[in-house]
C-alpha cells in the first residue's frame, strides 16, 4: 500500500506546518535559482517578473505544448520541481482538509503552485506601529469583494525553500493576538485564507516582515472555489449597473482598511466594519 511519511505541527489555531514532504528541498531551491537566473522562461516556468515592491515571481506556463521546448537536464529539473511541489502541497492540503473537517464547496480545486522571491526592500507598512512589515495585515480571501462572483480563496498553502536570510517572518493576527513564525527550508504552512466559509467566525489575517539580509524563496498555492455571488450583489448590479456598482464597491472597500488595529504592545482588534461584513454574510 502506498504510504507517505511526514510530520505536522499545529503552531497556532488552525495554522499547521507540514515537514518531510520535500526531502529534496535544497535541490529544488537550486532549480528555482536557475529558473530565474539562467533558464529565463525557456522551460516549464515563465520568465520571472516584478512582484510589486517585494521581489519577483513566476508561474508555470498554462500550455507547455504551445511552443517548442528542448527536453534536456534543465527541463527535467524544472519538471521535477513542478511535480514535487504539486504532489507535496496536494498531500498537505488534503490532510489539512480531512483533519479539520473542512467542508469543501462544490467545484473546489487546488491551484498550481507559483514561485516567489522576497528581496531587500524599503521598510513599509499600512500600520505605523509595525513599520518593518513588507506587507500589511491582509487575508488572501478578498474581503471587499466578499459578495461578488468569482473564484474565492478557502485554504492557503505556502512552501518555503531555503532559510538563509534574516527577517522575513510571517505574522498572524488570530483571536485578537499577534503570532510570529520563522519558517525553515522545506516547511509547508497551511492555514485559512479568510473565507467566511472556513472557519467562519473571524478572518485570519497575516503579514510578512521585511527581509533584512539574503532572499526568501517560496511557492504559493490555494484551495479555491467558484462562487456565483450573493442575491444582494446581483440586486445592486441590477439597480446600478455593473460599472457603477463596481465603482461604489471600490469606495466602500476604503472604509474597511486597515483591517487590523494594533497598539504598541502588539495587542489589537479587527475593525468593526470588517466584523460586520462577516456577520452579515454568515
Amino acid at each position: 500500500m502506498f504510504q507517505i511519511n511526514f510530520e505536522k505541527e499545529y503552531i497556532h489555531d488552525l495554522i499547521c506546518v507540514y515537514r518531510k514532504l520535500l526531502p529534496n528541498h535544497q535541490d529544488l531551491l537550486r532549480t528555482i535559482h536557475n529558473s530565474e537566473q539562467i533558464h529565463k522562461g525557456k522551460y516549464i516556468y515563465q520568465e520571472w517578473t516584478d512582484w510589486l515592491s517585494f521581489g519577483k515571481y513566476s508561474s508555470a506556463k498554462g500550455e507547455l505544448l504551445s511552443e517548442p521546448i528542448t527536453v534536456n537536464g534543465e527541463f527535467e529539473d524544472e519538471l521535477a520541481l513542478h511535480q514535487s511541489l504539486g504532489l507535496a502541497t496536494s498531500l498537505a492540503m488534503s490532510n489539512y482538509v480531512t483533519s479539520n473537517n473542512v467542508s469543501l464547496p462544490d467545484g473546489s480545486f487546488i491551484t498550481t503552485p507559483s514561485l516567489a522571491r522576497y528581496g531587500l526592500i524599503q521598510e513599509r507598512s499600512e500600520d505605523t506601529l509595525f513599520g518593518n512589515l513588507a506587507m500589511g495585515y491582509h487575508s488572501d480571501f478578498q474581503i471587499e469583494n466578499m459578495h461578488g462572483p468569482g473564484e474565492k480563496f478557502l485554504i492557503t498553502c505556502v512552501t518555503y525553500l531555503g532559510d538563509d536570510y534574516d527577517g522575513g517572518e510571517i505574522q498572524f493576527f488570530v483571536l485578537d493576538k499577534v503570532f510570529t513564525y520563522k519558517p525553515k527550508s522545506g516547511d509547508i504552512l497551511v492555514f485559512p485564507s479568510g473565507s467566511p466559509l472556513f472557519p467562519g467566525s473571524k478572518p485570519y489575517f497575516h503579514s510578512v516582515k521585511c527581509v533584512s539580509r539574503g532572499e526568501k524563496i517560496m511557492a504559493r498555492n490555494f484551495i479555491k472555489y467558484p462562487f456565483t455571488g450573493t442575491d444582494e450583489w446581483h440586486e445592486n448590479v441590477a439597480k446600478y449597473g455593473i460599472e457603477e456598482w463596481t465603482e461604489i464597491s471600490k469606495q466602500n472597500e476604503k472604509l474597511l482598511r486597515p483591517y487590523v488595529h494594533l497598539d504598541e504592545n502588539g495587542n489589537g482588534t479587527i475593525m468593526p466594519s470588517v466584523l460586520e461584513k462577516y456577520k452579515n454574510f454568515i
